[in-house]
């Protein structure tokens, strides 16, 4: 956890944290990480125990020629969430979580002063 600098001088801040989702019995059906712009590169959830990844979301920057043109505009951001659900609608099963530790990483560009830095995972579940 901290920073960490490359060669070029670029820095990246690393939020680890390992967690058991209470109750035990339940299944995501969606994910939506918090992290703030314009220094968010990334959120993850994975399966402690194997490594799996779960969930990742990576922040789109508008002015990049997003399907959207609401939000497509310099300055803002969107960070699509993880959804699971109903194969007819084109998303995967919910996964159990079931007795399964979970471990997320955020990653944010450190490079420039900026004031606070945070990760907030909030999920959504039904039980199995």
């Amino acid at each position: 956890m901290g920073c960490e600098c490359d060669a070029d001088g670029i820095c990246i801040h690393t939020i680890k944290g390992t967690f058991e989702p209470t109750p035990s019995n339940i299944k995501l059906v969606a994910a939506h990480f918090h992290c703030h712009a314009p220094t968010c590169l990334s959120v993850a959830l994975y399966n402690n125990a194997t490594g799996e990844l779960i969930c990742e979301e990576r922040p789109i920057y508008g002015g990049n020629g997003l399907n959207n043109p609401g939000f497509d505009e310099p300055g803002f951001i969107t960070q699509p969430p993880c959804l699971w659900g109903d194969e007819a609608y084109g998303l995967s099963p919910p996964p159990s979580m079931s007795g399964v530790t979970l471990h997320a990483v955020k990653t944010a560009n450190a490079t420039y002063g900026h004031h606070g830095e945070m990760a907030w995972m909030q999920m959504f579940y039904i039980e199995e």
